[in-house]
């Protein structure tokens, strides 16, 4: 009798299981169809001229709890509909060079109260250079981007960044600026050689991305870079 019982709570729990793999949606390479490009511009179409300024401009967003009729959250859905704004960049408080990280569950819970909250569809970005643990508690923790280029295994690139994809999309996040290329300044050669391997193996994870339905924006450092001196003759009046 007991060994009926357990064999049938097994069962159970092994089919709960495999509907609840099919109740959640998996996102996929981004494809933009017919219907998806009428439904853009008759929107575009609709909008006044200060509505589509707006939806250029991106302003911050610090993940942390908030309930719904809490005065920061307000002023800044309040904010969100006044200035039409189209985009937002997630990021998490800060107590001076601390990052004050934060549960995936509050970051998605804001991100998809805003959505709701909002007149047009919102465009979420993140910092997720090392991946979501940089802001989020109990999310898959890497390492510094140099550490791929230096264990030599384009797969592990790769598996950044399907996984960061993957994480990113699950709590709402649109676009995220990774990977990172090395751009040196030295000499002409070496940085040739640099920027050879630095594209090697960021390809694998901005593909990656791609296919998950998240679009990556490569970044560096500005002191990666150096500017070009602007002489003062040539400075503009």
């Amino acid at each position: 009798m007991l060994k009926s019982l357990s064999l049938f709570l097994l069962t159970c729990l092994l089919c709960s299981s495999g509907l609840a793999k099919e109740r959640y949606q998996h996102p996929g390479p981004i494809r933009l169809d017919r219907d998806g490009q009428k439904s853009a511009e008759k929107t575009l179409h609709k909008l006044s001229p200060e509505e589509k300024v707006g939806q250029l401009f991106m302003i911050w967003v610090r993940v942390q709890f908030w309930n719904a009729e809490n005065p920061d959250y307000l002023q800044l859905r309040d904010n969100i509909r006044k200035y039409h704004i189209g985009s937002l960049a997630v990021s998490v408080p800060v107590d001076g060079p601390f990052l004050l990280r934060n549960q995936p569950l509050e970051a998605a819970e804001i991100l998809n109260r805003l959505q709701r909250d909002s007149k047009l569809p919102l465009m979420f970005a993140a910092d997720f250079e090392r991946g979501l643990s940089m802001r989020l508690y109990r999310t898959t923790v890497f390492p510094h981007a140099m550490a791929f280029g230096a264990a030599g295994k384009l797969d592990y690139a790769e598996n950044f960044g399907r996984i960061t994809a993957q994480e990113a999309r699950a709590i709402g996040i649109h676009w995220t600026s990774i990977p990172i290329p090395r751009i040196p300044s030295s000499t002409p050669a070496l940085s040739e050689k640099i920027r050879s391997k630095s594209a090697t193996y960021c390809l694998p994870t901005f593909e990656a991305h791609m296919k998950a339905a998240c679009s990556p924006l490569p970044s560096t450092f500005p002191d990666m870079v150096r500017p070009t001196p602007i002489p003062i003759s040539a400075s503009p009046a």
